[in-house]
């Protein structure tokens, strides 16, 4: 009998450490991974950036400090507030929306980041969305904005 309790026991304690150390795993590579030629880790909180023009978007400038982001495209300026999730997500919360779409948050997922070559790759979709948009910012000083 108490080798029986002995043998179960040993299974559960295997068992509890497979899942822990796979967990553990799991966090180190989701707060690595996106360090990748990162030396300094909150460049892209604040700071001047822009959006590049695409096939689907317009040139969009940003100014933004840790808490409040101004985005201006299209002739038109948008004011958001920033609430950081972690170091490479955040939450746009338009100030004054215009309309309903306008009042959803915009979360924002930084999926690569160059702190040499000052960019960062990023998703954003509406909040509770499955679609998402991919781009590029780059942070520029306030002068460089090319109009």
């Amino acid at each position: 009998m108490k080798s029986e309790i002995n043998t179960s026991y040993t299974k559960f304690k295997t068992m509890v450490k497979a899942p822990i150390f796979l967990l553990l795993a799991l966090v180190f590579v989701s707060l690595v991974s996106c360090n990748k030629n990162n030396s300094s880790a909150n460049w892209h909180k604040t700071g001047s950036f822009y959006i590049p023009a695409s096939l689907d978007y317009e040139k969009e400038e940003i100014y933004r400090n840790d808490s409040l982001q101004v985005s201006t495209y299209s002739g038109k300026t948008a004011t958001f507030k920033v609430t950081w999730i972690d170091q490479f997500n955040y939450k746009l919360t338009r100030l004054e929306p215009q309309n309903p779409v306008e009042q959803i948050p915009v979360i924002v997922k930084i999926t690569e980041i160059d702190s040499k070559a000052k960019t960062l790759t990023f998703e954003a979709n509406l909040e509770n969305s499955t679609f998402f948009q991919r781009n590029k910012m780059i942070k520029v000083e306030e002068e460089e904005i090319i109009k």
